[in-house]
């Protein structure tokens, strides 16, 4: 199914018109003839789409979907799956949500953790990646999911016998919501203490 395409990031963005440039410009760079990026406008009304369409226009791996559902925007679990459905790579790397700003390299640290692992699931702070194979063996993302989409996933994972691991790669430079932030910038604190 791939295309020459092995690995598909996939995002599902709503209402993030404020942000979603950021998020584009700290992955776009790393969107390279084998990865390519879906990203699911869930039905945005602010300017999310048209920024998300301008910037998609730069990369022929960018793929820009919107989702005009009778004026209710999709749920993120629907989002998510759609994202995968349309998806063309043999792995599938869930996550790069459009209100955090990426460090470099973000994509490659993922792509060789997951192969290091001998390409078992692995999942951690704002991405997940596995194989296209098992994502749909466990039956994908729920629909009905708003929110915890991702550990109801990781939930149907076990449930299928399928073994994922965890591991925080740090790859998010900033985070537009506020209680996340805190969380980095107590990360990134801790380090600083650690280096002294």
């Amino acid at each position: 199914m791939s295309d020459g395409i092995n690995y598909s990031v996939i995002t599902i963005t709503f209402n993030d018109g404020a942000t979603i440039m950021e998020t584009l410009e700290s992955i776009g760079p790393e969107i390279r003839n084998d990865i390519e990026w879906v990203v699911v406008d869930a039905g945005s009304r602010d300017a999310t789409w048209p920024l998300l369409e301008g910037y998609a226009r730069t990369n022929p791996n960018i793929v820009a979907v919107r989702v005009i559902s009778g004026g209710k925007p999709l749920t993120r679990g629907a989002g998510r799956a759609l994202g995968a459905r349309l998806a063309r790579g043999d792995v599938l790397i869930h996550g790069f949500d459009t209100d955090v700003v990426f460090f470099p390299h973000s994509i490659v640290k993922i792509i060789k953790e997951y192969e290091r692992g001998a390409q078992v699931a692995v999942g951690g702070d704002s991405y997940f990646a596995c194989s296209r194979k098992d994502y749909f063996r466990a039956g994908g993302h729920s629909p009905e999911d708003q929110v915890a989409e991702d550990l109801n996933f990781y939930k149907r994972l076990t449930e299928h016998g399928i073994i994922y691991r965890s591991k925080v790669l740090n790859i998010e430079k900033f985070n537009h919501n506020p209680i996340q932030q805190i969380a980095l910038e107590e990360r990134d604190a801790k380090k600083r203490r650690g280096k002294k």
